[in-house]
């Protein structure tokens, strides 16, 4: 399997508390130091990970980190990105000023819909495009999330001023318990049929938490409100193996190795072939490939269910593989699941 990006949650801290967010009552204490955050990031460089993308929480509330961390990839020739919320771009000036520090930065990805933007001010966002665009950072990527085309049209045609010198992408909102229903009830919903899913996804970027722990992909956010270290998702811990050691173990375990080749599609198949198992499933209906790969994950008798059925289905894993590493995805495909893994 190979590594496209990796994302390195720099901390769980974010003061913004935006309604559509999955870390709204989660614990925050869990930090990493600085010379672990520059340890990481050379163990990273070392495994030759292309890019190496910050993210959190909200990466700015731990500048010390992400400072480190982006000087350290950059001493390696590994170019990196972050995510953020504009929060900190209060003024043209400070704006500025904060960009310089990480002026090394290739990509810029600003998180702006509906939701953000009812705590940050659209002026704040305006303020970090315009510095980015100053320093010279490569690309800059809004990242949409949309409960409907109508919102998705909105916030887009709040960068139309600036043409082509900012991207946009867009995931659909996963509802949580802070959405109203009429923001949420036409979103479209699909049973466990694996045609409804994708067979590729976020498997390609990886997550490391603030703990050191490594997840399969960005989902491993989700244990900032649970411990979810028995799942098919963790892979190790970064204070206790190498990255080496996590990732060569990754690929002798079945299941880790079924989700990079089917991806959600697989684990549709995989409750197909075992019903029972789908019984203990919290809901029947999902949003997203994620949303059902996810509630079958961290839900203990379909998890097992699943893990039976990857250490059965090994020889069609192998070919599959094989068949991936024959062909790279495109740069439109990379750039979309790093934006759908914020």
């Amino acid at each position: 399997m190979k590594i496209y990006n990796i994302l390195i949650n720099v901390t769980e801290r974010c003061h913004v508390g935006c309604r559509h967010c999955g870390y709204i009552g989660s614990r925050r204490d869990r930090e990493m130091t600085v010379d672990e955050m520059a340890d990481w990031v050379g163990q990273l460089c070392i495994y030759a990970i292309p890019k190496i993308i910050f993210t959190g929480g909200e990466a700015f509330e731990r500048f010390d980190l992400l400072g480190r961390g982006v000087r350290r990839a950059h001493e390696s020739g590994v170019p990196t990105a972050v995510f953020t919320s504009a929060f900190w771009a209060k003024t043209p000036e400070s704006a500025r000023e904060t960009l310089r520090e990480i002026s090394t930065l290739r990509q810029l990805y600003i998180s702006t819909d509906k939701y953000h933007q009812e705590r940050v001010p659209l002026t704040h966002v305006y303020n970090a495009i315009d510095a980015a665009l100053e320093i010279g950072i490569p690309r800059i990527t809004m990242t949409i999330t949309y409960a409907n085309q109508r919102d998705l049209a909105e916030v887009s045609s709040w960068y139309s001023c600036y043409g082509g010198r900012v991207e946009i992408t867009s995931q659909l909102l996963i509802p949580n318990k802070g959405m109203r229903r009429d923001e949420t009830q036409y979103i479209p919903q699909f049973d466990l049929s694996p045609k409804n899913y994708e067979s590729s996804c976020f498997m390609g970027t990886p997550l490391i938490n603030p703990n050191g722990d490594v997840f399969a992909c960005h989902i491993g956010k989700v244990s900032s409100h649970r411990s979810i270290k028995s799942s098919p998702y963790a892979l190790g811990n970064l204070r206790e193996s190498s990255f080496v050691e996590i990732m060569g173990a990754a690929r002798k375990r079945s299941d880790y190795q079924y989700l990079v080749a089917h991806g959600p599609r697989g684990v549709a198949e995989s409750m197909r072939a075992q019903p029972e198992a789908a019984k203990g499933l919290p809901r029947n209906c999902f949003t997203s490939g994620c949303d059902m790969c996810m509630s079958v994950m961290l839900a203990p008798s379909a998890a097992e269910a699943f893990r039976r059925h990857a250490e059965a289905s090994t020889e069609s894993t192998e070919i599959k593989l094989a068949l991936l590493a024959m062909r790279e995805p495109s740069c439109e495909t990379l750039d979309a699941q790093v934006a759908g893994a914020k």
